[in-house]
């Protein structure tokens, strides 16, 4: 079992939001934080060997507006505790490992 990410519809999501957000907030600013948070929808799919079921999901991606290297919010419980944290989001597609 595996579950795959389409990144291309949330990457157009994040720019047209980077596009309004530059619109937005169009004065200048000396600030040193370069973080920005943005609520984005992706589709995804869980691929069994007969079918495929495709999901709509929703999560908070992290921008680096310097580097443009962006993290997505993992939210999972483990053992009744609720664990929260940033993994990154890199180039290319998962691959099997045998």
């Amino acid at each position: 079992m595996k579950k795959t990410v389409s990144l291309i519809f949330c990457f157009l999501l994040i720019s047209s939001s980077l596009a309004l957000s530059a619109d937005l907030n169009s004065k200048t600013s000396d600030k040193t934080g370069n973080y920005e948070l943005y609520n984005g929808v992706y589709h995804s799919a869980l691929i069994q060997k007969n079918q495929s079921t495709k999901f709509l999901e929703q999560k908070l991606f992290r921008l680096n507006t310097t580097t443009g290297e962006t993290w997505m919010l993992i939210d999972v419980m483990k053992g009744g505790a609720d664990i929260k944290y940033w993994k990154k989001i890199t180039d290319g597609y998962p691959v099997d490992k045998k």
